[in-house]
Order: structure tokens, then sequence, then C-alpha cells
């Protein structure tokens, strides 16, 4: 077997493994005597080629045609201005550039390759390594579109993953709003309060959070806390919560406990775990004569201190059991 019989072979295989279809290659340089040994090397491997002697031209069949590959004996455009790799990729960004040349510097080299090129071969070279030259660049470029390709695919499928799972969360925050609306209702219900009072001071807490500049995260936590200020009230008797006459002292200990308990609840729930300081504080004032704990001013949870402004309002405006209330307009 002749001893450059496996370097053929090698290059034959990278060609075949690169074409489907036949690679299109551009072959650019001033010799036509290079020119024409390029070319016919290269068509023998399989390669559909074209040939050109200088930059315009070569520019005009890119913007023209499609290329998978330049080879070129050119390195700077006819004006200096730049070199000819950046012109080839401002016309077609994804091809693939081998330069030919018989300057041998490898600072040269090293620039030519930042530019974009894939290979540098230096003059003169056996046409068996340019050929295998050239099926490395293809390959590297078939490569390089194959990952541009795959992530281009991944990024739409996390953006349509992404989309699914906030709808979904959008579903799941709704169902849980809902829970926690008819939990409010079925507390309000055990005060014997028909206008449902959690409701009104829920809607009125958030629209006063707002005006004030509070983050969406806050706001979301007062709108749940007030919605279930009361839910400590589940462990109080219902005859607790509707006396017939005046509590005692130690029935009104017990009343003071659900702040406490409702806190407890909240706290052992992680999507309401934000909201469990505003159910512990909502009956404290601001002058420290609340309860349980006879907090004051700042001590006091901004979601709470809200909450218990709304609230005073609710019941100035609304129709108490004597069938008074003050009204708004």
């Amino acid at each position: 077997m002749p001893a450059d019989e496996p370097v053929l072979n090698q290059a034959s295989e990278l060609a075949s493994s690169s074409l489907s279809p036949a690679a299109r290659i551009l072959i650019m340089d001033e010799d036509p005597v290079i020119r024409d040994i390029a070319f016919r090397k290269l068509s023998s491997q399989g390669y559909d080629c074209k040939c050109c002697a200088d930059e315009k031209i070569a520019l005009r069949l890119l913007a023209a045609e499609k290329f998978d590959l330049v080879l070129t004996g050119l390195l700077e455009t006819d004006d200096g201005s730049t070199t000819v790799i950046r012109k080839i990729l401002q016309v077609s960004p994804d091809i693939a550039v081998v330069l030919l040349t018989t300057i041998v510097d490898i600072d040269l080299a090293v620039n030519l390759l930042k530019d974009g090129a894939y290979d540098y071969i230096t003059k003169p070279c056996s046409m068996e390594e340019l050929s295998i030259r050239v099926a490395h660049a293809l390959e590297k470029r078939r490569l390089l579109r194959e990952n541009e390709n795959y992530q281009r695919t991944l990024q739409k499928q996390v953006a349509e993953r992404t989309k699914q799972l906030r709808e979904a969360l959008g579903v799941l925050e709704q169902t849980y709003h809902s829970t926690l609306v008819a939990l409010s209702k079925a507390l309000d219900s055990r005060d014997s309060d028909p206008n449902h009072h959690s409701l009104r001071v829920t809607a009125a807490s958030v629209r006063l959070a707002r005006h004030l500049g509070l983050s969406h995260p806050e706001i979301k936590a007062i709108e749940k806390g007030v919605l279930l200020h009361d839910i400590g009230k589940l462990a109080i008797p219902d005859k607790l919560l509707r006396p017939a006459e005046a509590l005692s002292e130690a029935e009104q200990l017990i009343i003071r406990q659900h702040p406490i308990i409702g806190h407890r609840i909240l706290s052992h729930i992680k999507f309401l775990q934000d909201s469990a300081l505003l159910v512990l504080h909502h009956h404290e004032h601001y002058d420290g004569s609340g309860y349980p704990q006879g907090l004051k001013g700042g001590q006091i949870d901004l979601g709470a201190r809200i909450f218990a402004v709304v609230e005073e309002f609710d019941q100035l405006i609304s129709v108490n059991r004597s069938g008074k209330g003050l009204g708004f307009k």
C-alpha cells in the first residue's frame, strides 16, 4: 500500500461525513495555477467548487449564492482597510474560511484566526494536506451549526416550558385564592356577618397598600393575611363568638387567643407564612393598648397597621347591629 493512501482515505472519509449534499467551496486566489490545482483536487473529492481571482467578484458570488467554505489566498482587501476574512463574514456570517498564504508568521496567523478563519495553510502544501484541512474545516462548521441549532431548539423548549409553568402557576394561584376567599366567607359566617366583612377590608387594604407603593409580594402577603385575619377563631367555641350576654374576663381571654392560634396555623403553611405576622398583630393598637403582645408603633407589622386603619374605617361606614353607619361617598 502506498504511504500516502491512509491520508487520502482520511480526507475522503471526512469529506463524505461533511457532505450531504455536496459542500460548496469558493476558491479565491490571484494565482491561476493554484486556483486550477485546488479546483481539480477538491472537485475530485466530491465538492462543488467555483473559482475567482479577486475580492470584489468573490463578495458578489457570496452575496448571490450559498457557499459552505471559502479557500482564499487573499489576506487584505483592495483598499487595505480590513482583512478579507472580515469582509467575507460580513456577507456570509456562518461560512468556514481557510487561508492559503506564503507568509510564515505566527502573530499573523493568530490574528487571522481571531478574525474568524477556521484554519491556516502555508504554501507550498500538498494537495492531500489541503483536502484534509478543508474536510476538517467543514466538519467543524457542521458541528458548530448543529450546536447552534441545538441551542436554539433548547431555548425554544425552555421558553415553551416556562410559559406552561407560568400558566400552571397562575391556575394554582387562582385556586389558592378561591380557596382563601371561600374560607374567609366561612369565617365571616361564624361571626354572623352576612355582608362579607373580610372581603371588603381585604379589597380596601390592597388598595391602600398599592397607594403606599408596596411591592407585589408585600401586597399579596397583606391580601392573604387580611382574608384570614380571623382564622384563629376556628378554635374558639361558637357560644363565645355569638354571646347572648356580656363575656366574662376568662371568656375574653379565650377570645384574645385567636391571633396567636391563627399565627400558629399560618406559620405551618408555606405559601401563607409571609402573612402570619399580620394575623398575629391584627388586634395590636398603635398606642400599645392592643393584644396579644401589647405592641406599639413601628413594632407592629406594617400589613397589620394597614389593616387596622381599613378595619376602623369599615366599621365607621358600615351599618351596625343598631342599623346605624356613617356611610361613604
